[in-house]
Order: C-alpha cells, then structure tokens, then sequence
C-alpha cells in the first residue's frame, strides 16, 4: 500500500449520484422477499404475512426494473444484461453458484450432523475444496493473458 500511494498515479472515476430511490427499492424488496422466504416454513405458504411479504417484494424489485430504465444514472445501466457475453453467461452462472453454494451447505450439515464434527473440524475439512479456487483463479487468468498474448 505504501509504495502504491507513492508511484501509482491519483486518479478519479467520473462523479457519479448515488441513486438513493433505487437503492432503497432493491433493499426492500429484497428484505421482504428473503423474510418470507425465511419465515414461511413457520408461520406457513399461505398466510396473509407471507403472502404480503413475497407480493410486496416482488413488486418493489418490479419497481426498482422500472426505475432503473427511467433513471439519469442506474446504480447498474440496464442494457448490460442485455449485452451477449454477460446475457449468454447468466444462466450458467446461476446454476453453478447454486451448485456450489448447495453444495456447501450440505456437506457442511452432513460433516456436523450426521458425523459429529465440530464447526472448527468442518470448516478445516473443508478448506481445501473452498479455498483451491481463491488460490487457482489468479494463476489462470496470468496463464489464460499469456496463452491470449501468445496467440494475438
């Protein structure tokens, strides 16, 4: 960090409004949504709270769409998932985070559970498949801009 603040050059982003409607909108739908979510094994599907809860989320990220498309400056510019490389990944994307976050739920219950791990031991045992990735991913985007520059 010291020697960043010293030959890194100061630079600023272009100044930008924070989009406080939008940003209020998504944290509230998203809070109701998730609530229901959360509560409705409880107080059960079709009860009026849950009901409400998953309507009225639902409806403010609707909200949120709209305001987004009608705003001078989006907290994200809505074409960008429109664009092929991000709307093609999309789909894969979401199943493999799914994979992966099911995944570690699972197999974190059954290694406390049903084999009597403590969280400590669980999450030791599990470190080598989590942080592989973190380790992995930079060698491979080094690797994958050399192969690109090597092809270029």
């Amino acid at each position: 960090m010291l020697l960043g603040t010293r030959l890194l050059p100061e630079s600023h982003g272009a100044p930008e409004r924070l989009d406080l409607a939008g940003v209020g909108l998504v944290t509230a739908g998203v809070v109701a949504l998730v609530w229901a979510l959360g509560r409705a094994n409880q107080v059960g599907w079709a009860s009026a709270k849950i009901v409400a809860c998953l309507a009225g989320g639902t409806l403010l990220i609707t909200l949120f769409v709209w305001w987004e498309h009608r705003t001078a400056e989006p907290m994200l510019p809505p074409a960008l998932g429109l664009k092929p490389p991000v709307r093609d990944r999309e789909p894969h994307d979401l199943l493999l985070h799914g994979a992966t976050f099911a995944t570690a739920f699972f197999v974190t219950r059954d290694f406390q559970f049903a084999r009597g791990y403590s969280p400590l031991g669980t999450a030791l045992r599990l470190l080598p498949c989590f942080a592989t990735p973190m380790l992995v991913a930079p060698l491979a985007g080094a690797l994958s801009d050399r192969i690109e520059a090597a092809r270029s």
